[in-house]
């Protein structure tokens, strides 16, 4: 099963059902555990990061990598990549600088 939401989802059990809670509940058979579950978590359209915004998902793939589209304070659209736990940007900060203010504000906020 995957679950795709801001949060990190967990199991509840209300009036005697089982729901997993990520963005909204969704019922589950009694057999499911978290081990069952699929987390991919997503930053609603519009997101504010600091002074950045995030356009789209955020997806957690297999392998841990991970993949934001983030609009900068200008308007221009960066990538950050996450490989092996080292981030990256395509911003020109990032590139000459191996910072920038975008995967700043996104690493703070992920921890």
């Amino acid at each position: 099963m995957k679950i795709k939401s801001l949060y990190k989802p967990i199991i509840a059990t209300l009036g005697g059902k089982r729901y997993v809670c990520g963005n909204k509940l969704v019922e589950i058979e009694p057999h499911i555990t978290m081990e069952n579950i699929e987390w991919e978590r997503q930053y609603p359209i519009g997101f504010r990061l600091n002074d950045t915004y995030v356009s789209r998902t955020l997806a957690m793939v297999s392998g841990g990598n991970v993949v934001a589209t983030i609009i900068g304070s200008k308007g221009d659209t960066y990538k950050i990549k996450e490989n092996n736990g080292k981030y990256n940007c395509n911003c020109k900060g990032y590139t000459f600088n191996s910072k920038c203010k975008h995967l700043t504000n996104f690493v703070s906020e992920r921890e």
